[in-house]
């Protein structure tokens, strides 16, 4: 029994003030700066002596801003009245350091580095976050970068904050061409910058008003666009000229005369205006199909997969080898334009000898 009991008091012993193993630190302190003092154990009530420059005496953590050096007394007391005591000694010493930097946060520009000097006039030794030493440091890459200097007791930090960016950079096509019912946007996005957009009727960009301030813009008329895109890097300027087109112009003769004199003896279809020149730039990419029938609905010509503006390729006026009589006839026409789209076209054409 007696043993128990003496297991039941050294139990209590250790939940109750086991701390008593741990002590207080000294501290050494830089003329004018603070410290917290903390105790290293639990209690119920607290007294620091003396109450020289503290914050507060009877709590466990008071600041201390002491202007010359100083001992401190602890006692802490616990619930069942258990008194726990210790001291410790506040060096005060050394002269405020003073730390700037010749560079605040800044911006790398296309792979640059930056030379970073530390100023102070007191402090002797300086170490950087990068494990770095002395007053300068070389930065070539993004990040945070914290400069601690000290003189023995007194210390002083400064931060400067390093990001990367490219020089503002447009490229567009040298000219485009967009159909009327398309939505074209001309993009100028670049990183952390700012959007001028300018628009003018005339192609030597004369008379040119603005038009907007966002990373893009949606062309809607013919003229010459133009962007200037700035960051913290500097500014560029791009141009460009953009020709709004109908994209389905096609011409398709409504009467042909198929009599062999090397004129008008086929019916096909005509990349261009009607003028019967071919345009540089047509529309049509591919005839998918050109299918004629005869009034009562059977099929005379078909043919697929042909370009335009080649008369060889339409139809002679025959079925059969055999010549078909003056008359109209009905034709279907499926086309592919440039902008991929394709477009069923029906209709009548006259047959004339």
């Amino acid at each position: 029994m007696k043993k128990i009991l003496l297991f039941l008091f050294s139990t209590f012993s250790t939940i109750g003030f086991a701390q008593t193993a741990r002590s207080l630190s000294d501290i050494n302190l830089c003329m004018g700066n603070e410290t917290r003092l903390v105790s290293p154990i639990l209690g119920t009530a607290y007294s620091w002596s003396p109450d020289y420059a503290l914050s507060d005496k009877n709590v466990s953590n008071p600041i201390a801003k002491p202007l010359k050096t100083t001992k401190y007394f602890l006692t802490v007391k616990d619930n069942s009245g258990k008194i726990w005591k210790d001291s410790l000694t506040i060096n005060v010493a050394g002269t405020p350091v003073s730390l700037s930097l010749n560079v605040r946060d800044t911006i790398l520009c296309g792979g640059a580095s930056i030379s970073v000097n530390a100023i102070s006039d007191k402090a002797q030794n300086f170490v950087w976050s990068d494990s770095s030493k002395g007053k300068t440091i070389q930065i070539n890459k993004k990040g945070i970068y914290i400069i601690q200097a000290s003189n023995g007791f007194c210390t002083a930090h400064d931060t400067v904050r390093v990001k990367e960016s490219d020089f503002p950079f447009v490229n567009f096509s040298k000219n485009i061409i967009i159909c009327e019912d398309e939505n074209y946007i001309l993009n100028a996005k670049n990183p952390d910058a700012s959007y001028k957009w300018y628009f003018s009727k005339d192609q030597n960009n004369k008379e040119k008003y603005a038009i907007g301030t966002s990373e893009s813009y949606t062309v809607n008329k013919t003229g010459v666009y133009t962007v200037i895109v700035e960051n913290k890097c500097g500014n560029y300027s791009e141009s460009v000229f953009v020709k709004i087109d109908s994209c389905y112009q096609v011409y398709i003769p409504n009467i042909f005369s198929p009599n062999n004199d090397g004129t008008n003896d086929h019916f096909t279809v005509f990349d261009d205006d009607g003028s019967g020149t071919s345009l540089k730039n047509g529309d049509i990419v591919n005839i998918n199909q050109l299918t004629i029938y005869d009034r009562w609905g059977e099929m005379l010509f078909q043919k697929n997969n042909f370009l335009p503006n080649d008369p060889s390729q339409g139809w002679d006026g025959t079925f059969r080898s055999k010549q078909m009589k003056q008359g109209d006839y009905v034709y279907t026409l499926s086309l592919m334009f440039k902008n991929k789209r394709e477009t069923i076209k029906k209709g009548v054409v006259t047959l004339i000898r």
